[in-house]
């Protein structure tokens, strides 16, 4: 029993690997927030792109032909 409350104790105090830990939950987050974020981005993305593709078509006024 002293054996594990030493355990315990030692792990509460030492902060060794702490910032591994930071990372990894970071990294997690970003995950979660892309998974979340991307399939509602990706529409809108292709919309935007198709706008300004027809924008760009519909402002072009090619040259008179040469006689």
């Amino acid at each position: 029993m002293n054996s594990a409350l030493a355990f315990a104790i030692r792990f509460l105090r030492e902060e060794g690997g702490q910032d591994l830990v930071e990372y990894g939950l970071l990294a997690a987050i970003f995950a979660i927030a892309g998974a979340l974020l991307f399939p509602q981005l990706i529409p809108a993305m292709g919309n935007a792109y198709s706008q300004h593709a027809n924008d760009i078509n519909n402002t072009w006024i090619p040259d008179a032909p040469l006689p």
